[in-house]
């Protein structure tokens, strides 16, 4: 990616963060990258063109800082530890690329290399989640709605309450991160009076 592609889709992206989707415009864009409109439409032949570009970029920009060190011969539970305290500290530093990405993902899509990228870039994330099947540890569930009862806590925290993790004290952290893995994992039965 060359500078005025940058420029440009760090331009949309805060002008989305600012207006949404459907409140910024080329010419709005245009006005905050300083790249002139032909410039723009000979990198992204339309809107929904740069859109895409701007929501694979966000995938590869956060999905490297969210799979950071996550290795598949580590225990199960250090990996939801290093991916929770990974995506505490992308929201940290990023917060607004963290808005925007959700905010794209929520887009009716049939864009096939949006799907490829995220199934690319997430991979040890989706690896987690199907070893921890594969290892029976994990509830038999849908890969996605295990990342959902593993990572959603986090979403709801950052978009809905808009907060940093930082606001929890450690003892606090170290709750919500078992609270987390035991949504996760399969718990014995109850049977007659057995506690879970």
């Amino acid at each position: 990616m060359d500078e005025k592609q940058r420029i440009i889709l760090d331009a949309t992206r805060r002008l989305l963060n600012r207006h949404g989707l459907h409140g910024t415009s080329i010419s709005m864009i245009v006005k905050e990258s300083g790249i002139p409109t032909g410039t723009i439409y000979r990198y992204f032949k339309d809107k929904e063109t740069l859109i895409n570009a701007l929501h694979q970029d966000l995938i590869t920009q956060i999905s490297y800082y969210i799979c950071k060190d996550i290795h598949s011969e580590l225990p199960l539970r250090q990996q939801l530890e290093i991916l929770i305290n990974n995506v505490i500290a992308c929201n940290f530093a990023y917060p607004d690329r963290f808005v925007t990405k959700a905010m794209l993902d929520l887009l009716p899509s049939e864009n096939h290399e949006t799907q490829s990228c995220i199934e690319e870039y997430f991979r040890p994330l989706l690896d987690f989640a199907k070893q921890g099947i594969a290892q029976g540890i994990f509830k038999p569930l849908p890969v996605e709605v295990l990342l959902c009862l593993g990572l959603g806590p986090i979403e709801w925290y950052f978009h809905i309450h808009k907060r940093h993790f930082y606001d929890l004290t450690n003892e606090q952290r170290t709750t919500f991160i078992q609270a987390c893995w035991d949504a996760l994992i399969i718990h014995p039965q109850v049977n007659s009076g057995e506690i879970l």
